[in-house]
């Protein structure tokens, strides 16, 4: 009787586990999704809203989350879709693309830097015992 207990404490535990994790997951998925459109901005792409049902319906049915091109008569454009959060689509040409991968590519280096200076910054470490250039 008490194995069976504790072994529904467990799977229990296990179940709230998962769904804190998944949850954690999903939650952070938005905010990407908007610091993405954010920059799309920056980068000069223009947002057009689906402002009519036609065209929401529409938008369902391209690629989400993610640049593609179009090409129509002798240009070329870029189109970022978003159905389910901003109900919009956000359009360049190569100037704003080029812009858009020189604003991404800084973002994730900075990103890259403060990551790599949390890590290697050492804790808890008494430096009074150092005694730099004076003892070689």
């Amino acid at each position: 009787m008490r194995t069976e207990k504790i072994l529904s404490y467990a799977v229990a535990l296990t179940a709230v586990i998962c769904i804190l994790v998944l949850a954690g997951c999903a939650s952070t998925q938005p905010n990407k999704i908007i610091a993405n459109e954010k920059l799309l901005a920056a980068a000069g792409f223009k947002r057009h809203p689906a402002d009519t049902p036609a065209k929401l319906e529409q938008l369902k049915k391209m690629p989400q989350l993610k640049l593609f091109t179009r090409k129509e008569n002798d240009s070329e454009y870029y189109i970022y879709v978003d159905a389910q959060h901003c109900q919009c689509l956000f359009e360049g040409g190569r100037e704003e693309y080029e812009r858009y991968q020189e604003l991404a590519l800084k973002n994730q280096l900075e990103a890259d830097k403060r990551t790599n200076e949390k890590r290697d910054r050492p804790r808890d470490l008494d430096w009074g015992q150092w005694r730099f250039r004076d003892n070689w």
